[in-house]
């Protein structure tokens, strides 16, 4: 709400910002009695936070939605088989990237921004590449271990942007080389619907399920721990 204010003058941080907060805002509860001579206004301010922005331009159902790293842009996969990329100040879209053949139910950005990770349930066993700046897709990879392939629920880059986590909903974490797609490492997590993550450094890879989280070494696949 004083992101205007705030962009052309720092100090509003604290002569407008915080003097608007909601009533109810944790930052307001923290931060008010700590600033001196602040104005009291006695009226016209929120209770709770309200909505910045609403985006409603996909007509279906959305699965999952990711922001750039440079939190430019907001995309989203949609059960309608398409990727929605909107810009995150303004709500226009940007892009619409189709080319899976079924309902879509996770992305990820790259550490760098110039990529997007994406994969759809059932019988589309692609996780598709796209370039960000063009929307066009760079590549395709099929997750198959041992003659199977294997439906991806999630994907997530490693922080160095070198590698992709996949989870299939069995469970199977498959580690993907990013340029070739090449499987490096196989780890077997708990089954059902759930998330795989990098930690913030890449030294760890965990994931969760029905039945509980486990969280390996990323380079060598050593179960590291188990969260039932």
């Amino acid at each position: 709400m004083s992101y205007d204010a705030i962009s052309l003058s720092t100090p509003h941080l604290y002569v407008s910002a915080l003097t608007w907060l909601p009533r109810k805002s944790i930052l307001r509860e923290r931060l008010y009695p700590k600033v001196s001579n602040q104005p009291l206004i006695l009226s016209g301010r929120e209770e709770f936070w309200q909505s910045a922005l609403w985006v409603n331009a996909t007509g279906h159902a959305v699965w999952q939605v990711a922001y750039s790293p440079d939190s430019h842009y907001l995309a989203a996969c949609s059960l309608d088989k398409i990727i929605y990329i909107w810009e995150a100040r303004t709500g226009l879209l940007s892009a619409k990237l189709t080319g899976h053949l079924e309902r879509l139910v996770t992305i990820a950005y790259s550490p760098d921004g110039r990529r997007l990770a994406s994969a759809a349930c059932d019988e589309d066993y692609a996780i598709r590449i796209w370039d960000t700046s063009t929307g066009s897709q760079i590549r395709a990879y099929e997750v198959i271990e041992n003659g199977q392939q294997y439906s991806t629920h999630c994907v997530i880059y490693s922080p160095d942007g070198k590698s992709i986590a996949a989870r299939s909903e069995a469970g199977v974490i498959t580690i993907l080389e990013t340029e070739t797609g090449i499987s490096t490492m196989r780890l077997e997590g708990p089954s059902g619907h759930g998330f795989v993550i990098y930690s913030p450094k890449g030294k760890e890879v965990a994931s969760c399920g029905k039945t509980g989280d486990n969280v390996w070494d990323s380079q060598s696949g050593i179960l590291l721990g188990t969260i039932a």
